[in-house]
């Protein structure tokens, strides 16, 4: 493994994730960008991880049964790792974006993130950003 180029662990990671072995898949998608900040592939990736892991506890918190079997303290842990999951994935976003501001990349897959959270006007800001840029805002 070439410890200077960002695309190795990054491929392994691509790997490693198709497997579901998402927590292998997300120490290497960082070690891509430790390697590189600014690799794109490597934070949407990350992004998308923990996308995906909010995504499948999102159905749990508009359960009656989960709610009601679990109870209160339970399902505000799940609503806690859900805002976590999601809050992780901006950040790895805006910071690529520091260092790439008109990366359309990550400016849509920012935009996926907006809406998943709810968050309108952050959202609008981004369309807005990509329009500009011509990228694909939905």
């Amino acid at each position: 493994l070439d410890t200077k180029n960002p695309d190795h662990p990054y491929n392994l990671g691509v790997m490693y994730a198709k497997q579901g072995a998402t927590q292998k898949a997300i120490s290497l998608f960082k070690r891509a960008f430790y390697i590189a900040p600014a690799h794109t592939r490597s934070r949407v990736a990350l992004a998308v991880i923990y996308s995906e892991e909010a995504d499948r506890l999102i159905p749990l918190l508009h359960s009656r049964e989960y709610f009601w079997g679990m109870g209160k303290r339970k399902f505000n842990k799940t609503k806690a790792t859900v805002n976590d999951l999601l809050a992780k994935a901006e950040q790895v976003l805006t910071e690529g974006l520091d260092l790439n501001p008109d990366d359309t990349q990550l400016l849509e897959t920012l935009l996926m993130i907006y809406k998943q959270m709810g968050k309108k006007e952050k959202r609008e800001q981004i369309e807005k950003r990509l329009e500009v840029l011509g990228g694909q805002s939905e």
